[in-house]
């Protein structure tokens, strides 16, 4: 059962680190382990995995091993790289606010956003583009993602130490989100 994904990307939407490099980072850090057979650019946690994830509750459920060769209901990460903007969307997700007024742009943002368009806001009239919008923890675009699978949604998050080492790989921020499950 995949309970959810937590997704670490450039706040710049129009970076495209080297996925290499990124690897490189994640291995000194050792946030990754080795990688996972069968699964291009997945990984299993690595032994720094829990001091560079921080996870809330008392007692989460964290596996870090499959129970079979079929199992993908373990933390693992996985990292996905495009030439073109991705955006991924919660199917749970709030709409986002404007850049402008910060009020939620309302009914009509998913139709609008899959398909690249801009959004009026409806309080502002303010126009904008979906990588303009504020998307809080909810949803993300980009062309580049770290993605760390079986993670309830608000449950962990990376410390400020693995963020600033993924910036000096190419000088953007970076920011995390969560889904649910994704379009």
């Amino acid at each position: 059962m995949n309970q959810g994904i937590l997704i670490l990307h450039p706040d710049n939407c129009e970076s495209h680190p080297d996925v290499q490099q990124v690897i490189q980072l994640l291995q000194r850090e050792r946030l990754i382990g080795s990688s996972i057979e069968g699964m291009p650019y997945s990984y299993f946690a690595g032994e720094m995995f829990l001091q560079l994830i921080t996870f809330m509750g008392c007692s989460p459920h964290i596996r870090f091993e499959p129970e079979d060769e079929h199992d993908k209901g373990f933390c693992y990460i996985r990292l996905t790289a495009s030439e073109t903007l991705q955006i991924r969307v919660s199917e749970h997700a709030r709409p986002p606010r404007c850049c402008a007024c910060k009020k939620p742009v309302g009914k009509g943002w998913r139709t609008a956003v899959s398909q690249g368009e801009q959004i009026t806001c409806p309080h502002c009239h303010q126009q904008q583009r979906p990588d303009q919008l504020s998307w809080r923890n909810d949803s993300g675009m980009g062309r580049f993602f770290i993605e760390i699978h079986n993670v309830f949604p608000g449950e962990a998050q990376p410390v400020p130490h693995l963020l600033l080492q993924l910036q000096s790989i190419d000088a953007s921020q970076w920011r995390y989100f969560y889904l649910h499950s994704w379009q």
